[in-house]
C-alpha cells in the first residue's frame, strides 16, 4: 500500500538518519573543495577562509514525500492522543498545556492560529456560512 502514512516504517527512518549522515559527511569534503579553489584561484586568502567559513551551508533537497508522510504520521498521532486527553481537558490539564506540550504550538503560533479561527466564517443553523453574499 504505497502512499500510506501509517506505512512508515523504522527501517526507513534509520535510511533517511543514514543519508542524513552521508549528506553531512559529503557536505564537509564539498567545503573543503571550495576552499582549495577559492585559495588557488587568488579570490581569498587562507585566513579570510576562516571568517567565512561558519556563513557558508550545503542545502540538500529533502525527500518532501518521506518527510511529508512521517510529519502527518506526528500530526496523527498527537489528535489521537488529544482525542484521549479530550475529558481531562480543563479538569486535569489545562487547554494551554496541551496545546503547547501535545500539539506542539509555540505561544505564536497559538495566537496566529486564535486569530484565524476568528476570522473565519461562522457556520449558521442550516449548515451554511453567515458572511456569504445574498444571491
Amino acid at each position: 500500500a504505497f502512499g500510506r502514512a501509517t506505512e512508515v516504517s523504522r527501517d526507513e527512518v534509520k535510511f533517511q538518519k543514514f543519508v542524513n549522515r552521508l549528506r553531512k559527511a559529503f557536505s564537509f569534503l564539498l567545503l573543503d573543495a571550495l576552499r582549495i579553489q577559492l585559495i588557488l584561484k587568488g579570490i581569498i586568502k587562507q585566513s579570510e577562509w576562516h571568517e567565512i567559513e561558519d556563513s557558508i551551508s550545503v542545502d540538500y533537497i529533502e525527500d518532501n514525500y518521506f518527510s511529508e508522510l512521517k510529519e502527518f504520521e506526528i500530526l496523527r498521532e498527537r489528535i489521537e492522543t488529544l482525542n484521549v486527553l479530550g475529558e481531562f481537558v480543563g479538569k486535569y490539564y489545562s487547554t494551554k498545556w496541551v496545546r503547547n506540550n501535545i500539539l506542539r504550538q509555540t505561544d505564536e503560533d497559538i495566537e496566529r492560529i486564535d486569530k484565524e479561527i476568528a476570522d473565519e466564517p461562522k457556520e449558521d443553523e442550516f449548515g451554511g456560512f453567515d458572511d456569504q453574499p445574498e444571491t
